[in-house]
């Protein structure tokens, strides 16, 4: 039995594809398929580049609406039912309250109250599948579910590819697996304990056709993890100002990311209603020194 990899750099990652049971020549097939997708969902979905769908979607539809494909309608439908699910915490409309340069925690000034969440700040049609913004100055970014979303259409092709045994690795932020490990055991994913959690958690998910997304409010491992700003509450602008982390499994990618992320902005009051919604999910929240898992797996 000979087990596969392949690595591939992709939306500004890592993408690595663990796999065995089929030839040499299945697995090359099945990375050139997911390496052509990938990039073509980048090319649609990168906010950084200037001919992408969203780039050109983002500098039109505040002056008239835009037609969508089904694929992207589909999308826009999803993440739309996301930001209802968490009351405002998931939002792809941040627009210019997305621009951390220009927050200040001591001014008043927050992301404009006529602003509510993404169900107001979109004119949709659907009949015609366009958009149009509201608002001067909005944008759609699909940064915080875009490997997610990429993970279901590859989890798709490995499927119809006929392969029962994968770990497929995005960015080590959110990671598919089915089947089983070469050792003939599950896949079972260690969620690592952050540097500022007040002792050693040993939490594990056992992913079989699921995904595990984890969402932080720091960058770095261990001790030297320090506060990032990059998560902020679409709600008010403001950037999540302490550290947390949040990991989840879902039978679907964008769902886990979507989820991840809300639970990284929302207290934990708040968030008890979400983990509630979802009780086939594996959860576990670290906030500041406090580990509070909801599992249905296994923790020592």
């Amino acid at each position: 039995m000979v087990t596969h990899y392949g690595a591939r750099y992709a939306m500004g990652t890592r993408l690595e594809i663990v796999a065995w049971d089929l030839s040499e020549k299945a697995f090359q097939s099945l990375l050139s398929e997911i390496t052509e997708e990938v990039n073509r969902i980048e090319n649609v979905l990168s906010v950084y580049s200037r001919t992408s769908f969203i780039h050109n979607l983002n500098s039109r539809a505040n002056e008239k609406p835009v037609l969508l494909n089904n694929e992207i309608w589909s999308l826009v439908q999803n993440c739309l039912r996301f930001n209802r699910k968490t009351k405002g915490a998931f939002d792809i409309t941040l627009g210019l309250s997305h621009d951390l340069s220009k927050y200040d925690e001591n001014s008043n000034e927050r992301r404009d109250s006529s602003m509510s969440g993404a169900t107001d700040t979109l004119i949709l049609d659907s009949q015609r599948h366009s958009i149009q913004f509201s608002h001067p100055g909005m944008s759609l970014d699909f940064g915080a579910i875009g490997k997610g979303y990429t993970l279901d259409k590859v989890r798709s092709i490995v499927t119809s590819a006929g392969v029962n045994n994968a770990l497929i690795n995005f960015g080590r932020s959110i990671i598919y697996a089915k089947g089983n490990h070469p050792s003939g055991n599950p896949w079972n994913i260690g969620i690592q304990t952050p540097g500022f959690a007040s002792k050693p958690i040993n939490i594990t998910a056992t992913l079989d056709d699921l995904f595990l997304s984890t969402s932080a409010s720091f960058r770095g491992k261990g001790t030297t993890a320090e506060l990032h700003p990059h998560i902020i509450d679409p709600r008010s602008g403001a950037p999540v100002n302490e550290m947390r982390q949040v990991s989840i499994t879902s039978s679907t990618g964008i769902e886990a990311e979507a989820l991840s992320t809300a639970l990284v902005v929302l207290s934990d009051t708040e968030g008890n209603w979400i983990i509630k919604e979802f009780p086939e999910s594996q959860i576990v929240k670290i906030f500041n020194s406090n580990a509070l898992p909801n599992l249905a797996g296994s923790s020592n």
